[in-house]
């Protein structure tokens, strides 16, 4: 799949017929996730269908800075 990846996983997403969709967040604040979109935000408002966002473990964040 290629070009911009949220609405290239829709687009496949919709053509496979996926009842669900599950994706991962990083977990950035609202600031960095303005500037540098995402993925995930993306999907939970154009998924054609249900998504489960995961987010990472407490050991997997990396402290602010």
């Amino acid at each position: 799949v290629e070009g911009d990846a949220g609405r290239a996983l829709c687009e496949l997403a919709e053509e496979l017929g996926a009842t669900v969709m599950v994706a991962g967040t990083r977990g950035r604040g609202g600031l960095k996730r303005a500037v540098l979109g995402s993925v995930s935000d993306h999907l939970v408002r154009h998924a054609p269908c249900p998504i489960v966002i995961t987010g990472p473990s407490d050991e997997d964040v990396a402290p602010p800075d």
